[in-house]
């Protein structure tokens, strides 16, 4: 992976939404909302 590769898949990592409980990645599959990182759930987005 070239550096800029690299650079662009950070910045669409940190530009996801966020979970509103602890800032971890909200992960979208079946019309919810997930946070891997401390279960938060969100459903209807």
């Amino acid at each position: 992976m070239t550096k800029n590769a690299a650079t662009q898949l950070r910045l669409q990592l940190f530009s996801a939404n966020r979970c509103p409980d602890c800032a971890g990645p909200l992960v979208h599959g079946e019309g919810c909302a997930t946070c891997p990182v401390c279960g938060y759930s969100r459903c209807g987005v």
